[in-house]
């Protein structure tokens, strides 16, 4: 009975000693392992350390920045610094007085039967003439052939019969220069029953002026326009109906505050032509 359990217990340490040897060297072989994992991270390690500091130093003797600040405050203090330069004193020339110009009339006259320019334009619109008597010059330069009558009945060439004449007439050849009398803006420019052609302007004063019988489609502005005393504003025609027996002319007429007055009484009396 004793030998027996001896002989299972001597073989069941046998076994159990084969399995221990395992264990212990599988141990042994995972401890190696590790072991020569570490040196190689260790040597991987000291040789990235060493070449860092190895470029450190390369870098030192190539090139050093930021200068040191007692070498460079030493260089800036040995340098002279500039002396000041002193710039001459300029005396200003004598500056010549400017020549008086032309008088101021002179300046704003413009160029008779030119267009308005944009100043001159904004000037007539707020100017307001002054009609003097005889102080007005002729629109078309030709002699009158019917004079202004008011109230007083005249016979009438082309129709043979008796009415009031509310204007002037003065001859002038077909497509002659009509030129404006004053400073004004056009209000009106139509074509009516008995006149023919015709420009009305307002003189921005009570006073307004007429030219009709003119040139169809002749005319060379628009209603708005704004005009200044001598500007051409179209040309003689001959399309009043009621005055077309006579010879070609311009029909004028004056209004005051839209009552009609002898044109006659405010044009230069130099201006006639006999």
């Amino acid at each position: 009975m004793d030998k027996k359990n001896q002989a299972s217990k001597g073989g069941f340490w046998k076994e159990k000693g084969f399995y221990i040897s395992i264990l212990c060297l599988a141990v042994v072989l995972i401890g190696v392992g590790f072991y020569a994992k570490w040196n190689t991270s260790t040597q991987k390690l000291e040789e990235q350390n060493q070449a860092a500091e190895n470029n450190q130093k390369e870098n030192e003797n190539v090139f050093v920045y930021p200068p040191d600040s007692g070498e460079e405050e030493q260089q800036i203090a040995s340098q002279p610094s500039p002396a000041p330069q002193v710039q001459p004193t300029i005396e200003p020339e004598d500056t010549p007085e400017p020549t008086p110009s032309s008088s101021p009339a002179s300046e704003e006259e413009e160029t008779e039967g030119t267009p308005v320019s944009a100043s001159s334009d904004e000037k007539i619109k707020n100017n307001k003439p002054e009609f003097e008597k005889e102080s007005l010059p002729y629109p078309v330069d030709g002699q009158i052939l019917n004079d202004y009558t008011g109230d007083k009945l005249v016979k009438n060439k082309t129709l043979d019969d008796w009415r009031v004449h509310s204007g002037i007439d003065l001859e002038g050849q077909l497509n002659a220069q009509v030129k404006t009398v004053a400073d004004g803006i056009v209000e009106k420019v139509y074509t009516d029953r008995e006149l023919g052609c015709c420009i009305l302007i307002n003189h921005q004063n009570g006073f307004q002026s007429l030219y009709a019988n003119l040139l169809e489609n002749g005319e060379i502005v628009k209603e708005g326009d704004s005009v200044a005393a001598g500007d051409i504003i179209g040309g003689v025609g001959k399309t009043a109906i009621t005055e077309i027996g006579e010879a070609a002319h311009l029909h004028f007429e004056l209004l005051f505050n839209g009552e009609g007055v002898n044109p006659s009484d405010y044009f230069r009396k130099s201006n006639i032509v006999s």
